[in-house]
Formats: C-alpha cells, sequence, structure tokens
C-alpha cells in the first residue's frame, strides 16, 4: 500500500531571529516549535511516516527531542541542504523508492505551526 510521507525541514539557522540556534528549535508554551508541529502529524491518521532534513549539528539534539516527546512516526532525519528545494529533495531522496511506495507528501517547515 501506498503512503502518505510528511517531510518537514528543520534546516534552517535561525540567524535572523539572532536567538543563537535555529527557531524551529526555540521553545514556546514549554516545548521546541518543531515538536508542536511533528506533534500535529504524528496525530494525523492518514499521515504514515515523517521525515525531517535537519542541519548537521541539530540532528542528535532532534533525535533526543523525538524519544523524549515520543514521536514514532519519524522514519528518518537526513542532512539538509543549503538550499530550500535541496532540502526538499533530500528529504524525499530518504524515502527511496518514492515513486512505488509515496501516495502523497505533505510538505511543511519546521519552525511555523502547520
Amino acid at each position: 500500500m501506498k503512503k502518505v510521507i510528511a517531510v518537514i525541514f528543520a534546516g534552517g539557522s535561525g540567524v535572523r531571529m539572532g536567538a543563537g540556534k535555529p527557531k524551529q528549535f526555540l521553545e514556546v508554551i514549554g516545548k521546541p516549535i518543531i515538536i508542536h508541529t511533528l506533534e500535529i502529524f504524528e496525530l494525523h491518521p492518514e499521515v504514515d511516516e515523517i521525515i525531517i532534513p535537519c542541519k548537521e549539528d541539530y540532528m542528535e539534539p532532534l533525535k533526543r527531542m523525538i524519544r523524549r516527546y515520543d514521536i514514532s512516526k519519524v522514519r528518518r532525519s537526513c542532512r539538509a541542504e543549503a538550499r530550500p528545494w535541496g532540502r526538499f529533495i533530500t528529504g524525499l531522496w530518504q524515502r527511496r523508492p518514492i515513486t512505488e511506495t509515496m501516495r502523497w507528501c505533505w510538505c511543511t517547515t519546521g519552525s511555523g505551526p502547520s
């Protein structure tokens, strides 16, 4: 059966925010913004899996957050490319063969509400 895959980009740097870390990792209402976004997709009954292109420096902290908040649909995190479309392609490429297994792809950023 083909799957619905959410690709959530967490590759931004947060330089314009001046917070010292990417905005998707800033806390809002007691949780990192990326977790608020992931929880929406985690609870969606039609989303089968989540892929997260992420900055290499934040991959381990992201994995810890995913475990801490029990986000089970995340199947892969991968190194994000510098440009947004590069992050998109990298995220999809992690889910091969795309055309044979994917029914639908839902793409969003990890730094804002979805």
